[in-house]
């Protein structure tokens, strides 16, 4: 049956291909629907509402992985299309969108329930931080402890006065590329404090209010923002961080 080509009708247009290719990752809508197809030839009507165009995409996905990902030089809904591998039950096609789409498209998120739309570029703007690792599967988060190795100063000398030693030190722990029903990344954080991380990334500014500063402290530990730890450190006056 693997070589024996089917049907799968979407958004009106017909698609031909074959049992090996719709059945290729176990789990999937598509291996679930497909695997005990009753006759080649069998026409899948399940699909009507998905976008016809996005689907042409996922099946050559499915047929050649990363490689068949569009090309940025002609294709900019990346996150329309990370919505429709989540529908269609890929997680590997969504990590690997994630990886793929270029620095200035668009990515919205949905933090704590607050949502935000910023860009790709913007959230990858401090290399080894939680946020761009998500982005950067292959890569590694950097830890506080190899941060003040690299950067000896005020994080050192903080986590040394609370008697804090490199192995206490916080580690920033890589996150699942998740997304909702809409394409949109969700991380289950402080949406308020994320605000304020996306401006510092953006701007390289802070502005948050003084009695707020431990709540932006723990968000920045969490998403590993080590910079940005330094400059919400009690005492520290600066405002401007250099990422």
């Amino acid at each position: 049956m693997s070589h024996e080509h089917f049907i799968v009708v979407v958004g009106g247009i017909h698609y031909s291909t074959n049992h090996l290719t719709l059945t290729k990752y176990k789990g999937s809508v598509l291996a679930e629907i497909f695997e005990h197809a009753p006759r080649p030839g069998y026409e899948c009507k399940y699909l009507t509402d998905r976008d016809a165009h996005l689907f042409g995409h996922v099946l050559r996905y499915l047929k050649e992985g990363s490689k068949g990902l569009p090309s940025p030089d002609t294709f900019t809904k990346y996150q329309e299309l990370s919505a429709e591998a989540k529908y269609f039950g890929l997680p590997s096609m969504e990590r690997d969108i994630a990886e793929a789409m270029p620095d200035w498209c668009i990515v919205e998120l949905n933090v704590g329930g607050t949502h935000f739309t910023t860009t790709k570029g913007t959230l990858c703007g401090y290399q080894g931080s939680v946020l761009w690792q998500l982005f950067n599967p292959a890569g590694s988060v950097v830890t506080a402890a190899e941060y003040a190795r690299r950067n000896p100063g005020l994080l050192q000398k903080y986590y040394n006065s609370k008697g804090i030693t490199e192995v206490g030190m916080p580690v920033a722990k890589a996150l699942r590329y998740v997304t909702d029903k809409e394409g949109q990344l969700v991380i289950d954080r402080d949406g308020e404090m994320f605000g304020h991380i996306l401006t510092v990334l953006r701007t390289g500014w802070i502005d948050c209010p003084k009695e707020q500063r431990g709540r932006l402290w723990r968000e920045a530990e969490f998403y590993g923002l080590h910079p940005m730890v330094v400059i919400v450190l009690p005492g520290y006056q600066g405002r401007q961080i250099k990422l």
